[in-house]
């Protein structure tokens, strides 16, 4: 089981092939020239679709397709026009959808059978004569709706339907739909450079030939009642220029709709997102100079020598890398299988297949990742205990052998980077990325995500705005974003930046964990092994019930990926609810204690199960 964001694993795909900047964001998809912005979800069951996953996959290849070949400046200056009505703009998106898809679709063949599944998905299961459900086009007085509801399944190339399927539902529809069929056979024909205006003049010619039936429809009913003329109190706008129907259009615009009907359920039942891990704050101490920190250092490395030697041995016990001996049967020398000595009496087994042979098997190594919680309650006893047990870990995996990298985490406000042990020296850079994080959510309000929403305290506890005021992220001072410390890297042998464990904000543990579980799924080692040191339960999450979900839902995802946890209390049990296995440290004896007795019997007996 991979423990890879799918949505971030679509993202480099794409960036790969088709040269486009991707963005994983939000909970909507939109695009702009050579650029995408996908939803940033990692669960799908909610979808409600057998194929979830590859229909998320043809949302990011519908705008893959606009991304490439929408003519935006054409978009927008006809946007920009007082032609436009909500009627027009929905037959103009349709078309251009059908013409995206069909180029995507020609360029890879993955493509077209996401889309095609994205498609299904919109209009419905087949029941068994092969019939889609009608419940996109309504047998009612909505010609309109039904039409439009009927036009994007029309000109789509992937997994769409005819003009035929349609004039079955509905009659109206139908009549509707093949008034309009010689535009929708140039629409499907679409091509060249100047493609996004030819489909703006044919959304054009489809509405005035749509608006003149359903004027002339209107004229009829009123000339039915005995009325002389249609009444309007429209200003002179007929029916089809008043229309403000707001059911999706498509299958993406169902796709958005439906994440964002989950998004917008309660906390205790929504799944966690965040907007975006892109602006998440990184800092490599291992790569710095740590010369102010050698004195601290040493002294602090003497003062953890007894809980070092304790560990030496239960990491050299229980972790450390050798090559396995494995008995291997079916050769034609070597000792006797006693296994198949029944086997072979009866013939079973030939006489050139009843002998094992020792052969070294798959080397055991192993890699450790050892993550220190940093935030606000970290300080004091806890912050000296949890330093001096990772220079302890540090000196016992080195002694070892054992491959290791060793962090921390917590968070840092906007308002606050001036005043951070972690970021004040590197103001600037940072305060950009705050930056460069409101301009993204300002762009995805514009789309109309509730950016309050997200998972994590966007911007502190702000209350919610009131009708009509301006939602406060747009003018926030207090953005929130986790940041990840590296304090000895894989490549490094250099520990001193564990001096710099402390306290110091909010920690929202299940994203630092997954952070830590990507870097160490990384490495070709067989084992890999992961310690957490804890004195708490994750704060810094919108609703931090919530938090503690995310958190217990991102070690069972690593867990099942096939890595060891293991949680460490510092002068607390709060880890208990969370990791599989577990201890408690309140000082420097129960570490030697945990060393000496439990960690060794764990990590033993879990080594012999992966060996078996």
């Amino acid at each position: 089981m991979s423990i890879d964001h799918e949505m971030a694993r679509v993202a480099r795909i794409v960036s790969a092939d088709q040269n486009l900047q991707v963005h994983v964001r939000g909970v909507m998809a939109f695009s702009k020239r050579g650029e995408i912005t996908i939803p940033n979800i990692e669960h799908y069951d909610w979808l409600g679709a057998r194929h979830a996953k590859r229909m998320l996959h043809g949302l990011s290849d519908h705008e893959c397709g606009h991304a490439s070949d929408t003519d935006f400046e054409s978009y927008e200056a006809w946007k920009a026009s007082k032609k436009r009505c909500k009627a027009l703009h929905t037959i103009w998106n349709l078309i251009e959808d059908g013409y995206v898809e069909r180029l995507q679709g020609e360029r890879y063949m993955g493509s077209r059978t996401n889309i095609r599944l994205m498609n299904e998905w919109f209009l419905g299961e087949k029941d068994e004569e092969g019939k889609t459900p009608p419940d996109h086009v309504r047998d009612d007085d909505d010609v309109i709706g039904g039409t439009m509801r009927a036009l994007g399944p029309v000109l789509t190339p992937h997994g769409g339907r005819t003009i035929e399927f349609y004039e079955d539902l509905n009659a109206d529809v139908g009549a509707m739909l093949r008034l309009c069929e010689d535009e929708i056979i140039e629409a499907k024909a679409v091509t060249g450079s100047q493609q996004t205006q030819q489909n703006i003049e044919l959304a054009h010619r489809i509405f005035d030939k749509m608006n003149e039936a359903v004027t002339e429809q209107d004229r009829a009913k009123a000339a039915a009642n005995g009325e002389v003329e249609i009444v309007d109190a429209s200003g002179g706008k007929s029916r089809l220029e008043r229309w403000t129907e707001n059911t999706p259009m498509c299958a993406t615009d169902g796709i958005n709709a439906r994440i964002m009907e989950v998004f917008d359920q309660p906390d205790e039942v929504r799944p966690y997102t965040m907007f975006s891990g892109e602006f998440d704050i990184v800092r490599d101490f291992s790569a710095e100079d740590q010369a102010d920190h050698t004195r601290a250092y040493d002294a602090a490395e003497s003062d953890a020598a007894e809980v070092s030697d304790a560990l030496v041995f239960a990491f050299e016990a229980a972790l450390k890398s050798t090559s396995m001996i494995v008995p291997v049967s079916g050769h034609d020398e070597g000792e006797v299988d006693p296994n198949l000595l029944v086997e072979y009496a009866v013939g079973s087994v030939p006489s050139d297949g009843m002998y094992i042979q020792l052969d070294e098997g798959e080397s055991d190594e192993t890699a450790v990742y050892v993550l220190a919680d940093c935030s606000g309650s970290m300080q004091g006893s806890k912050a000296m205990l949890c330093r001096h047990a990772c220079i302890a870990m540090h000196r016992a995996l080195r002694a070892c052998g054992i491959a290791h990298e060793m962090g921390g985490f917590t968070t840092v406000e906007s308002d606050r980077v001036d005043r951070h042990a972690w970021t004040h020296d590197r103001f600037k850079q940072y305060m950009d990325n705050f930056t460069a994080m409101r301009a993204a959510l300002v762009e995805a309000q514009s789309h109309g995500v509730a950016v309050e929403n997200f998972a994590r305290a966007l911007y502190g506890w702000w209350p919610d705005p009131g009708e009509g005021e301006v939602s406060p992220v747009l003018e926030a001072e207090e953005l929130m974003v986790p940041v990840h410390a590296i304090f000895k890297s894989w490549g490094s042998n250099d520990p001193r930046s564990l001096m710099h464990i402390t306290g110091l904000d909010m920690n929202l543990d299940g994203e630092a964990v997954m952070w830590a579980a990507h870097r160490l799924a990384a490495r070709h080692e067989r084992r890999k092994v992961m310690f957490v040191l804890s004195d708490g339960y994750p704060a810094g999450s919108r609703d931090n019930a919530q938090g503690s979900q995310h958190l217990k839902d991102s070690i069972a995802r690593i867990v099942a990926a096939g890595i060891e946890v293991y949680g460490i209390g510092i002068e607390s049990d709060a880890v208990e609810e969370f990791y599989p296995l577990w201890w408690r440290a309140d000082n420097a004896a129960d570490l030697i204690d945990i060393a000496m007795n439990g960690m060794t019997e764990v990590l033993a007996a879990n080594r012999k199960e992966r060996a078996r």
